[in-house]
């Protein structure tokens, strides 16, 4: 259990990509995005954490194309800060 920084979210023992994933999906779902839903199954089925990281960036694409740049950008930095915390959790359990 997460005991530090309340605003940091608890990360239980999951896979990387398990818990990346799980995250990534709150995200997607967070943007209000009309289309939320089948943006959000872009990543069901990525199975590396270069497959997530590929697939969000693809996602943050089409908030751009859908809703502009505002939501998209908020989008990938979300991202990305949740691809690399999981890319250092993986890394420690080598």
């Amino acid at each position: 259990m997460n005991m530090g920084d309340p605003s940091e979210p608890v990360r239980p023992a999951l896979p990387p990509v398990a818990g990346a994933k799980i995250e990534l999906l709150r995200c997607v779902e967070a943007t209000g995005s009309c289309g939320s839903s089948l943006l959000a199954e872009e990543l069901l089925d990525a199975r590396t954490l270069r497959e997530l990281a590929m697939r969000a960036r693809e996602i943050a694409y089409q908030l751009q194309e859908m809703h502009g740049d505002r939501m998209a950008n908020r989008f990938w930095n979300d991202a990305k800060a949740i691809l690399l915390v999981w890319r250092g959790q993986s890394e420690g359990e080598r």
